[in-house]
């Protein structure tokens, strides 16, 4: 939700801030979200490591500290293009948010494989996921535009969401370890 908010500020002086720019931006972050959750499904079946998952935050937060820039870019050029802007609010959306979404969107089901135990608490597995997953959407939609949006410009917003994903990283690089010593 934090990307998803000060995506919208983004786009916003390029497309404007209609009806349009937030369906398209809402229609591609639940599209790559979509993508992600069946591509890290996927991968958790052929793959059950934690250093995957670090590898899908530290990317996640590479492309965080870059998006901002490449974005602008990407705004500005299809800008310029003589079309209907909301195809290009849904394109510029589309080529600057899909793959973060999608990186971010793989994490929940890996970590579904990684955490799973057995049968008889796969409920409350997906259940507890699903809470936490939301409690920080939350936590990002608040903060984002409570405080992110009156303290720094959009661009260091944005670049600042890789501070959290690189911390997750580190996070799974010692799961990792860890579970390599049991092994």
């Amino acid at each position: 939700m934090w990307l998803e908010i000060l995506g919208s500020r983004l786009l916003a002086p390029f497309f404007g801030s209609t009806v349009y720019v937030w369906g398209a931006l809402l229609s591609v972050f639940m599209g790559g979200l979509s993508c992600g959750y069946a591509w890290g499904g996927w991968l958790a079946d052929r793959r059950r490591r934690f250093s995957d998952l670090t590898t899908l935050f530290r990317v996640a937060a590479v492309l965080a500290l870059v998006l901002p820039l490449a974005g602008k870019a990407i705004c500005s050029e299809l800008s310029a293009w003589d079309a209907e802007p909301r195809w290009l609010a849904l394109l510029a959306s589309t080529l600057i948010f899909f793959v973060p979404c999608a990186l971010l969107g793989a994490v929940s089901p890996y970590l579904a494989k990684l955490a799973f135990s057995g049968p008889e608490r796969v409920g409350t597995l997906v259940g507890n996921l699903y809470a936490i997953a939301t409690v920080g959407s939350v936590a990002g939609a608040l903060f984002s535009s409570f405080y992110l949006v009156a303290w720094l410009e959009t661009s260091r917003g944005i670049m600042l969401l890789a501070v959290p994903l690189w911390l997750c990283s580190l996070l799974c690089r010692a799961l990792d370890r860890q579970q390599a010593e049991r092994i």
